[in-house]
Order: structure tokens, then sequence, then C-alpha cells
């Protein structure tokens, strides 16, 4: 990884921003300028997940240049790489400093939409994460700590 460079996003926090905001910049343009200019002004509007089609004039040189950029970070945007037609592309891609591909959160999404196995796997164990988080159980903390803050005789 090169100094300065951002580590990969994780999947899962992929995932939960496309869940989110539902939006995937893809910036597609005949020169790295008017790329830069659509990725910076994409970032400013919010727009957290940034891609450089790879067929942008050197894509590979803009991809490293948004990573690094405290400005282009600070408003939460985070450049990853698109049209990735091979493994040798994708790395890379990840070495100029994308942080994520698009194509691996589609394929993720594809997978989870194709296999009723491993969606019923992660809906049991959602379940099982999240079974200690009744109703009962936070009426149960609040009273515990709404007694535990109670001192008669204070106002």
């Amino acid at each position: 990884m090169a100094i300065g460079q951002k580590p990969l996003a994780l999947r899962r926090d992929l995932v939960r921003i496309f869940g989110e905001d539902r939006l995937v910049a893809v910036i597609r343009t005949a020169t790295p300028e008017i790329a830069e200019h659509a990725a910076r002004a994409m970032a400013e509007a919010g727009v957290r997940l940034v891609e450089i089609t790879l067929t942008v004039p050197d894509a590979y040189e803009l991809i490293a240049k948004l990573a690094t950029d405290d400005s282009f970070a600070k408003h939460g945007a985070i450049v990853g790489a698109g049209t990735v037609l091979s493994g040798a592309q994708a790395e890379d891609a990840v070495l100029a400093g994308a942080r994520h591909e698009a194509g691996a959160l589609a394929r993720a999404i594809r997978r989870l939409h194709d296999d009723p196995g491993l969606r019923a796997r992660l809906g049991t164990q959602g379940r099982e994460d999240v079974r200690a988080y009744t109703a009962e159980a936070w009426a149960e903390g609040i009273g515990s700590a709404l007694q535990a803050a109670y001192r008669p005789g204070e106002a």
C-alpha cells in the first residue's frame, strides 16, 4: 500500500453505504480532466461512492490522485474503479488506490439474490444477532437505568 493511501473499504461498508444511498457516481468521460472535475463535483454533492471507469484515459493516475487527496476524502467519498475486465486490471486499480470495484459489489448482490440458502443463513444469523435486543430487554435496561439514577428526596 502506498504511503497516504487509504485501506480498501470493507464489502460490508460498501453494501451499507450503497443500501443507504442507493447511488454510485459512475464517471466515464473522454478526458481525465473532465473526469476529475465530475468526481469532485459528485463528492462535494455528497455522493460517497465515486467510480472512475478504466475507459477514462489515465484512469489509474486519476484514481491515485483522488485516493490520496484529503479534500476529496473529507466529503466522505470513496474512489473506486469501474469497467474492470480482468484480474490484472483489478490489481492495478487497487495498487492505484481504488478502494472499491463496483463489479465486486454487484457480484455480491447478485450472489445474495441468486442463492436462497445464503439468504436463509444470513437471515437466521441476523435474527440470532438481534435476539437480545427485544422490547422487553430494552424496557428492562431503561428501568434499571432509571432506578440507578433515581435518588429519593432529590428534585
